[in-house]
């Protein structure tokens, strides 16, 4: 029987018994109010599976909307692409988590948007220094570009994949100069019509295994056609603790750099 079919009949009856009716007739009180338990324990497992059901949807509508990403750089293959530091728990003063890839770059090199969509957001913004987010409404996700010396379109402004959005810079503490060695950082989340019109346009960054198992962020490793084994890979390869949320105590450091190539020559 269905579980609204269930529902009302137990409600039906236990209205229709009364207070005073239930006293009277404990084996009917007993029976409705059976049911009424049984349904609603159906009811929390029946929402339940279709909260889960509803999770996986959105995470894979979300690597949808940013599978087959081209190269953020000009005359770059994505497999020619060079990553210095994967997505994870990594050694920089401490165990932090990175959310995104960096791509090391000369200064200056053109920024290129990877898919079609809507700029969201540009400016910036402590650590990341000059930012740009560019929005996919229809799998609610958004691809940013941190670090940059130049921002060259502007919020609401529309992009198609290979225009520029920008150059490679290491802006951080300052928009005018540079706090780290230049390169990009690439990220994406998903979810992002809950931060883009925000003060801070994007999810917070997870600061223990807790925050890091639920993080909206996602790995462009999906934007770029790799699997979870050849993620792996690459963050063990660039001295990363891995793609396992689970903070560890400590972590190796290292600056090895490896190719998304690379990557993908590994076995799945």
């Amino acid at each position: 029987m269905r579980i609204t079919q269930r529902l009302v009949m137990a409600s039906a009856v236990l209205a229709s018994i009364g207070i005073t009716g239930m006293m009277q007739n404990k084996h009917i009180s007993k029976t409705a109010m059976t049911e009424h338990k049984s349904v609603q324990k159906a009811t929390v497992q029946h929402n339940t599976f279709f909260s889960k059901v509803s999770a996986d949807t959105i995470n894979q509508t979300a690597i949808k909307g940013i599978s087959n990403s081209s190269s953020p750089f000009p005359n770059v293959s994505v497999n020619d692409l060079q990553i210095s530091s994967g997505m994870g728990w990594r050694s920089i003063g401490g165990v932090q988590y990175h959310q995104g890839w960096d791509l090391p770059a000369v200064q200056g090199t053109p920024v290129l948007a990877t898919n079609n969509g809507v700029v969201s957001y540009t400016g910036f913004l402590p650590d990341q220094g000059n930012v740009v987010i560019v929005y996919f409404q229809e799998s609610n996700t958004a691809v940013y570009f941190q670090h940059l010396a130049s921002i060259t379109v502007s919020k609401g402004q529309q992009v198609t994949s290979g225009q520029q959005v920008g150059t490679v810079g290491g802006t951080g503490a300052s928009p005018d100069y540079n706090s780290y060695a230049p390169h990009l950082h690439i990220g994406a989340f998903k979810n992002a019509s809950n931060y883009i019109n925000n003060a801070y346009p994007m999810p917070s960054l997870p600061t223990n295994s807790e925050t890091a198992a639920v993080t909206d962020f996602i790995s462009p490793a999906e934007m770029f056609g790799v699997d979870m084994n050849q993620n792996n890979w690459i963050d063990e390869q660039t001295n990363m603790y891995g793609s396992n949320s689970e903070q560890p105590a400590s972590i190796s450091d290292g600056n090895n750099f490896v190719t998304v190539g690379q990557a993908l020559q590994q076995v799945q």
